[in-house]
């Protein structure tokens, strides 16, 4: 066989589909993946050009592409290469078109013009459909955010907007881009509460939890709505305010039945009996009488709690001797008692309870107490917060904590004169777990490594996963810049180590990553998170199961 032959033989033996184009667009050569990915044959491409009208290829939108934006027909109008462009492939008879990443480079004639134009391509049907399962993954997480059944936001240390929800938007009849950074919440309190909000914060930033606070909430459109507030903060490794994570619950309706309650003038008109509400009336903390509700609440039958003490309904002695030391001088000087606490039911299961009380009569300690299921809006508000900053798969940090850890860790390493790493990991070999093994072994895959990746990094540094197969690393408190690579080579040798994935079935994976560094890199955890991704494809191209430093030479083959 001749070179020629040979060149050929070789290129039709390619897993890439190459096509080659006259100066006038008409093929005149195309391998055997090209006619594959295209679905035609080599007498049917041989001779088309451009302008041919059985050609149907879309932009990476799905929209129609005319023959002007083909690669072949840019590269011939510009003379110069187009690499890496996505686009579709419409076959008859499929619902979705043949997704195509394409380059084409043109081949220059002595005289100057050019001779031919190579085009070559390969399928990422493969990305396109992960793309969108990811899409709608993230779809289904925000819409779970912004649309929960209550309000959630974060504040910085100023008391500003960093995180808003859509559904606090909307109570406050406002926009994201009015309130990030600008607006707080005193923007939409009465003046008289504003000094007891800027006390409660301020005591808030160091003591770390604000619980059941009540507030009045009056939007930009007038609309006022009464919520209650509860808050966890967030510090830095440092001990300093990072921001807080502020929940609070539209209560105007509860809010408006208590207030009616109260002011009723007569006992009978207090004790009403509704079965969403519960009420109990306590004479020396004895229960004289309740309504319906009371045991629907806490699974007891009619009658059956009158006469106990209400001690019945708390978890233990602690808690019932520490709510009447609370409670009671505030409903003896005439004022209200509310708080939420996890009481007890008959039959032991935990319940948690919005409670209400006022005094009825001094002299007998006779009270009224309004009692609220609110185990639903507890067990949802637990979720949002974790789906908020967790991967729902591995539980592990996700982009939007990491992004705020990272800030915080830059700042504590800007004022001890330390340094962070920023390790962008991707997988070898994973794409093979999920096409032979289906995706219930690649999630085991995905938790194995996540465990592994914890495992192998220190108390102080932070795994993420981004999504897919893509992991993150924040090494944090470096003494030198080479001091993130102990913990990155013991984590790519963990990671390089057989995973079981049913009984006696071991597969193998590794790890590509690259890394950037703070502040060495860049100063922005976007730069850097952009820097070392760029370095994890760089080791990808030198050869997977390496480890590639921005602005270094060395790619590094970790251990086995």
């Amino acid at each position: 066989m001749d070179s020629n032959g040979q060149h050929f033989e070789l290129l039709n033996n390619l897993h890439t589909g190459v096509v080659v184009h006259r100066p006038d667009s008409s093929i005149t050569y195309c391998n055997k993946r090209a006619t594959e990915l295209l679905q035609l044959t080599e007498d049917q491409m041989l001779g088309k050009t451009a302008l041919d009208p059985t050609w149907h290829f879309v932009d990476e939108r799905g929209n129609a592409m005319p023959p002007s934006g083909y690669p072949v027909m840019i590269v011939i109008e510009s003379r110069a290469p187009i690499e890496e462009m996505v686009l579709g492939v419409r076959i008859a008879g499929q619902d979705t078109p043949n997704w195509l990443l394409v380059s084409a480079f043109p081949d220059f004639a002595p005289d100057g013009n050019v001779k031919q134009v190579v085009v070559n391509f390969y399928s990422i049907q493969q990305r396109k459909l992960l793309e969108n399962e990811l899409a709608v993954s993230t779809a289904q997480i925000d819409d779970l955010y912004n649309h929960a059944p209550c309000g959630y936001f974060s504040l910085d240390a100023d008391g500003k907007f960093l995180h808003i929800n859509d559904t606090t938007l909307r109570w406050l009849a406002t926009t994201r881009a009015d309130v990030i950074g600008i607006k707080s919440p005193l923007d939409f309190l009465q003046d008289e509460q504003k000094e007891g909000f800027k006390a409660r914060f301020s005591i808030f930033r160091t003591t770390g939890r604000i619980d059941d606070v009540e507030i009045d909430i009056i939007a930009l459109n007038g609309t006022r709505r009464r919520v209650s507030l509860t808050a966890t903060a967030v510090y830095g490794s440092g001990g300093n305010f990072l921001m807080s994570r502020s929940v609070i619950y539209d209560i105007t309706t509860l809010h408006k039945t208590k207030r009616a309650l109260e002011s009723m003038h007569s006992e009978q008109h207090a004790m009403l009996d509704n079965d969403m509400v519960g009420i109990v009336k306590l004479q020396d903390r004895i229960a004289t009488w309740k309504n319906r509700a009371i045991d629907r609440i806490f699974g007891y039958e009619a009658n059956e709690l009158l006469g106990k003490s209400s001690r019945v309904l708390y978890q233990d002695d602690e808690q019932f001797e520490s709510l009447g030391r609370e409670a009671y001088p505030v409903l003896s000087s005439g004022g209200h008692y509310r708080t939420q606490m996890e009481m007890r039911r008959k039959d032991s299961s935990p319940v948690w309870i919005d409670v209400s009380g006022v005094l009825l009569s001094v002299g007998d300690k006779t009270s009224m107490w309004f009692m609220t299921d609110i185990s639903e809006l507890k067990a949802y508000q637990r979720k949002v917060e974790n789906l908020a900053f967790h991967d729902s798969l591995t539980g592990l940090p996700n982009r939007l904590l990491f992004v705020d850890r990272a800030r915080q860790a830059f700042a504590v390493a800007a004022r001890s004169e330390t340094f962070c790493a920023i390790c962008f990991l991707d997988l070898d070999g994973f794409k093979p777990v999920n096409d032979v093994y289906g995706h219930a072994a690649g999630d085991l895959v995905l938790k194995e490594v996540s465990d592994r990746l914890q495992k192998s990094t220190r108390p102080n540094d932070t795994v993420c996963r981004l999504g897919g197969d893509e992991f993150i690393l924040l090494l944090t408190q470096l003494e030198s810049f080479d001091d993130y690579r102990p913990v990155l080579e013991r984590a790519l040798f963990e990671l390089s180590k057989p995973i079981e994935i049913g009984i006696g079935l071991n597969i193998n994976v590794s790890a590509s990553a690259g890394v950037s560094r703070y502040p060495k890199d860049a100063l922005e955890i976007d730069e850097l998170m952009k820097i070392s991704d760029a370095a994890m494809y760089k080791s990808k191209t030198d050869g997977s199961r390496r480890f590639v430093v921005h602005n270094d030479e060395r790619s590094d083959a970790h251990p086995n």
